[in-house]
């Protein structure tokens, strides 16, 4: 899971700020979503899943 923004200078009156969060099922797919997105511009942080969460978990 990633929860990303795009990089800006600073708080600008009537800007958009784009939030969002993605799920994978592997990490070589974190990783590989980390470096594209990173290389777009893009400010990323990843997390691992929340404690319980597991295949099968319902949220």
């Amino acid at each position: 899971m990633a929860w990303f923004k795009k990089r800006t200078a600073g708080h600008i009156e009537g800007q958009a700020v784009d939030l969002g969060f993605l799920t994978f099922q592997n990490t070589s797919e974190v990783l590989r979503a980390q470096k594209v997105l990173s290389e777009a511009g893009w400010k990323i942080r990843v997390m691992g899943p929340p404690p319980g969460s597991g295949p099968g978990a319902i949220w």
